[in-house]
């Protein structure tokens, strides 16, 4: 849609000549864009609306999908300032304490908890720390099912806000506006040099307010944010 508004622009600007060849270059980019949102729209609609826990209990809604590879999103997370979290408690415990001990800031303790999508725990997890134990941005990634129109991998992810410790379960109390963390996660990506191409697009399966399988409490617009980076060569 950029493109088209560009188009659009700078036909205002053209000689009468050029002027003749711009509309079908402005109805070109427009359907271009079109295609891209249907393909969008259909990608979102396919995915599950929640991750699970073990017990198959509905846990954080799927807020996020990354579309490319391992790499390029491990990449990106990393210069925008995320922290990749161990999986397990002995490696989260062991790593945090190394931390303890180097007086350095706790960003590896403690883990999140493991959800599930198409059956299968989450493959990372990445954080930025407010403050060491007690409140993080954190965001999970599952390794989804097939690839998109453009032969990229899909990677679901959920995003939200540890706002404080629950000393009674040993978790954390998460903030209930998913759709403000949503908006942390774009927000960090789009300050990189060379920022991914970023769309929020609505989802229908997602609960508007519900509890997650810790009985917190959440909101939502039903808004997915699509990150895409180019196709692998």
């Amino acid at each position: 849609m950029r493109a088209a508004v560009l188009l659009l622009a700078l036909s205002a600007l053209a000689p009468a000549s050029a002027q003749r060849t711009l509309p079908a270059a402005f109805s070109a980019a427009t359907a271009l864009a079109a295609t891209h949102a249907r393909r969008l729209a259909a990608l979102v609609a396919a995915l599950p609306a929640r991750a699970v826990t073990q017990k198959n209990v509905p846990a954080v809604p799927l807020n996020l999908v990354f579309l490319g590879t391992r790499s390029q999103i491990e990449g990106a997370l990393s210069a925008a300032g995320w922290t990749e979290v161990p999986l397990g408690l002995v490696d989260s415990f062991e790593d945090g304490l190394h931390q303890l001990r180097e007086r350095k800031k706790i960003t590896l303790f403690p883990p999140l908890l493991p959800f599930f999508v198409y059956g299968r725990a989450q493959v990372s997890n990445w954080a930025q720390v407010v403050r060491p134990l007690e409140s993080r941005h954190h965001l999970r990634l599952w390794q989804g099912q097939g690839k998109d129109a453009r032969g990229r991998a899909i990677w679901p992810g959920a995003t939200n806000f540890d706002a404080a410790i629950d000393w009674r379960q040993l978790d954390h109390y998460t903030a209930p506006d998913i759709d403000a963390e949503r908006a942390y996660v774009e927000r960090s990506l789009a300050g990189l040099a060379r920022p991914p191409r970023m769309t929020v697009v609505a989802s229908a399966k997602i609960p508007r307010r519900g509890t997650d399988s810790s009985g917190n409490p959440f909101q939502t617009d039903g808004g997915v944010l699509v990150v895409e980076f180019p196709p692998a060569p």
